[in-house]
């Protein structure tokens, strides 16, 4: 008996055995492995092509999200996850994920200068605000009245 461990394919073999059966159950371990390799558009576009077929996959919602999370589009992630959560509320990979996610979300807002409230935080340069002069005719509130 020996220890080894099975091989698992690499990036390149998993591309080759998706490209040439696109439905294969290893596509969603190559949409992972694309967004390990930080190839984020390749890995989103995979996983849009396999919802096609497997709308109900939750993994592929994990991995979808974690591409949001590359791509810096923290909003999208957590209403992944959000969402993930109404059918699987007692997932707490999925609970754990979206806290991640809105920690990074709220560093990404306090590196700005902007918290999440949008609100300048104390000590922020705040570039020079002018205000664009707007009239208002009478003409124009009547319709408000």
């Amino acid at each position: 008996m020996t220890d080894e461990q099975p091989r698992v394919p690499g990036l390149a073999e998993l591309r080759a055995i998706v490209d040439a059966h696109p439905r294969s159950p290893l596509a969603g371990r190559l949409a992972y492995a694309l967004v390990e390799a930080g190839e984020y558009d390749a890995a989103l576009t995979l996983c849009s092509r396999i919802l096609e077929d497997y709308p109900r996959y939750p993994t592929l919602h994990f991995i979808i999200a974690k591409a949001q999370m590359g791509k810096r589009q923290f909003a999208a992630a957590r209403k992944r996850m959000q969402q993930l959560l109404v059918e699987l509320p007692a997932s707490s990979a999925a609970v754990r994920l979206l806290e991640r996610i809105e920690k990074l979300e709220r560093q990404a807002l306090l590196e700005g200068g902007i918290n999440n409230r949008g609100i300048p935080e104390p000590d922020t340069e705040i570039p020079e605000y002018r205000a664009k002069e707007e009239r208002i005719s009478w003409s124009s509130r009547e319709h408000l009245i």
